[in-house]
């Protein structure tokens, strides 16, 4: 998979919710039999070295890491990282489980048709364990918030 073009709303920044975004990835990627994820990250925001520490590795290509690059569009220097599901930074192996466990739970609300994306999410809904009763109608979600 390509983790590109991720961006945290300001507010979210420096928060654990920008964590728990990549946790989750983790989680859904260990859920659904593993991956091996690619993202550029600029340096700028100190997003690479957070990512590095996440689990992040530099990318290597014939045994050679893969050297950083100047993007000239948003004037900044990026790193090529590489990701593997089944092999996040330890320290954060409690909440990647948590996240899992919360993913098992997660309701999927329907509404639209079904030959559109929101049949290919009941699919993964009920691939990572998910039951049918907890797939709800747009009017059943709206009285259950009620």
């Amino acid at each position: 998979m390509e983790l590109g073009g991720w961006a945290v709303c300001e507010s979210l920044r420096c928060t654990t919710e920008a964590i728990r975004t990549l946790l989750t990835v983790y989680a859904l990627s260990q859920v659904r039999g593993g991956a091996v994820g690619l993202s550029s990250a600029t340096t700028r925001h100190h997003s690479s070295s957070i990512l590095r520490r996440m689990g992040g590795r530099p990318l290597r290509a014939n045994g050679v890491e893969v050297a950083s690059y100047y993007d000239a569009q948003y004037a900044c220097e990026m790193e090529l990282l590489s990701f593997d599901s089944e092999s996040p930074n330890q320290r954060y192996s409690g909440w990647i489980s948590d996240c899992r466990e919360v993913l098992y739970h997660v309701p999927v609300v329907l509404g639209a048709p079904t030959n559109t994306c929101a049949s290919d999410l009941l699919r993964l809904h009920v691939a990572i364990g998910g039951h049918s009763e907890r797939v709800m109608q747009p009017a059943e979600l709206a009285e259950a918030e009620r």
